[in-house]
């Protein structure tokens, strides 16, 4: 996964169809809209860009989170400036429990080196413990468009955004976290997917 995540912004195997001898974790199946999406790691380590995206298409994948698999063949591509699979070839080689959540507070995707450490994590489990909502549209004055954010420490210029990607978040009526969260709610945890999108990292409940 290292080799496909490129260190960088932008894998260098962009547009080719690679041969693999992967072994890999599923770690999250999810439907978005009409798609689906999985993402798989290769480290139970959780050892920096060892993360992926998977993105299935409108059939609904085989996998469950847990399989074990060997993916042989894949194209690369970036997909709204997020790095991702699709067209696996693959065979499954086991199940079990997928690896852990890497534990991070909010700052660590903030400040200089925010972007660049939020990069090494994209299409990995994060988790943010004992997190405050400090606000319920990411977005305002604009928006909201599905994102709510949240801080380790209370503050704004720390927070990170929960999106609405998986169809599993349900808001009701429209796109508005308000009615799920309230801007002070203090939540045990905030955990998922890394994820990027319109100029932001987020992670993906």
């Amino acid at each position: 996964v290292r080799r496909h995540e490129g260190g960088s912004d932008a894998s260098p195997l962009v547009g080719d169809d690679i041969t693999f001898d992967l072994d890999a974790v599923v770690q999250t199946v999810f439907q978005s809209g009409s798609n689906w999406f999985m993402t798989i790691q290769d480290d139970e380590n959780l050892a920096p860009f060892t993360g992926a995206w998977v993105f299935v298409g409108s059939t609904e994948p085989s996998l469950s989170v847990g399989d074990r698999i060997n993916i042989t063949q894949a194209s690369v591509e970036e997909r709204f400036n997020i790095t991702q699979f699709s067209s696996l070839t693959f065979t499954v080689t086991g199940s079990g429990d997928p690896y852990g959540y890497v534990e991070v507070p909010t700052s660590a995707f903030n400040g200089a080196s925010g972007d660049f450490t939020a990069e090494q994590h994209e299409g990995m489990l994060v988790s943010f413990d004992d997190v405050t909502v400090v606000a319920t549209n990411a977005d305002d004055p604009a928006g909201p468009f599905g994102e709510f954010l949240f801080s380790s420490d209370g503050s704004t210029g720390n927070g990170v955004r929960a999106d609405d990607l998986s169809n599993g978040i349900d808001y009701g009526d429209g796109n508005d976290p308000d009615a799920l969260v309230d801007e002070g709610d203090v939540l045990d945890f905030v955990r998922g997917p890394l994820y990027f999108s319109f100029g932001n990292y987020k992670v993906t409940p």
